[in-house]
């Protein structure tokens, strides 16, 4: 059988947000302007801030009525995948489909868009801002690839972000061998580039499974609960992304197989996560996609994760 890309890709077990749906919009090949190596997506080519794409309005609208049930249980989605949402260029009309998708089906959910932040600019030209819940945008500070004094540019495009109640900046915490990152010496750096955004909100996190640079490891909940104290020390809004959530009630999902083939092709899953969301049905299916070769096995932190594959 033919494995097919998809915008819809499937329920994700978030320690941030608990369930939720996730849409993508940009398809396959990767579409960002970074690379950072806490990515699950492979490395790619990056394209330019100014690179554009148009979605088929109405092969969403059938995406959306596919897996209407799924949109009306969760209730909360969130719009991310193969690059910045914000690169596409009918992204307003997309967002409104998807809203009054929601409106007219009884769903009160909320919408949530993740995001780069490099493509921040064309908030205004998608008129996209009063259409979302939150933004979240993934503070690049990390290493040597991106150093805080390059992202000058990011500091005033969140500066500039016409709701900022609405962005939350999210802190990635990770080791590699026996570093952590951000060490106390980058967190002050990074909690006084943070302040000139005019940003509150932060939410803190590490790896919960793995990137495609598989040298990086998270960090324990003593080092997150550090950096939380920090950055209210600080004066921040603080939240952790800790979530510990049951086993997902039985949700009947249209085109299981293809579901989950999308879904570890964004974001690997293990075992332990196929059950929780997808139940046997869904670990028969991920052993068929590794039986067809479209996805491989991983062990990283003790535990298997499947990673879907082009």
């Amino acid at each position: 059988m033919r494995f097919f890309t998809s915008f819809f890709y499937g329920i994700h077990p978030s320690k941030c947000y608990g369930y939720i749906v996730n849409i993508d919009p940009l398809l396959p090949p990767g579409k960002c302007a970074l690379n950072c190596p806490y990515c699950p997506l492979p490395i790619r080519e990056v394209v330019g801030k100014g690179y554009g794409v148009r979605v088929n309005i109405d092969h969403f609208k059938s995406v959306l009525e596919r897996h209407g049930d799924v949109l009306a249980e969760v209730k909360r989605i969130r719009i991310w995948g193969f690059g910045d949402p914000f690169l596409v260029e009918n992204l307003g009309e997309l967002l409104m489909v998807l809203r009054e998708y929601m409106r007219s089906h009884g769903i009160d959910g909320s919408l949530i868009l993740h995001s780069s932040g490099l493509a921040l600019h064309r908030t205004v030209e998608t008129n996209t801002a009063e259409l979302i819940d939150e933004v979240g945008v993934a503070f690049p500070w990390c290493i040597g690839e991106y150093p805080l004094h390059g992202f000058g540019g990011l500091i005033n495009l969140l500066q500039s972000f016409p709701e900022k109640d609405k962005l939350i900046i999210e802190v990635l915490a990770y080791r590699r061998n026996s570093e952590i990152y951000p060490d106390p010496l980058m967190l002050q750096e990074l909690s006084s580039c943070i302040k000139k955004t005019g940003v509150n909100r932060i939410r803190v996190k590490t790896l919960s499974r793995p990137p495609f640079n598989e040298e990086l490891k998270p960090v324990s909940r003593r080092v997150l609960n550090d950096i939380v104290r920090r950055l209210e020390e600080d004066g921040f809004d603080v939240s952790m992304c800790n979530m510990d959530l049951p086993p997902l009630r039985s949700i009947k999902i249209s085109g299981l197989l293809e579901v989950i083939y999308n879904h570890i092709l964004r974001l690997p899953l293990s075992t332990r996560d196929i059950l929780q969301v997808y139940g046997e049905n869904g670990l028969i299916a991920v052993k068929n996609i590794v039986d067809k070769q479209k996805a491989v096995t991983r062990v990283w932190e003790n535990t298997l994760f499947y990673r879907g594959i082009l």
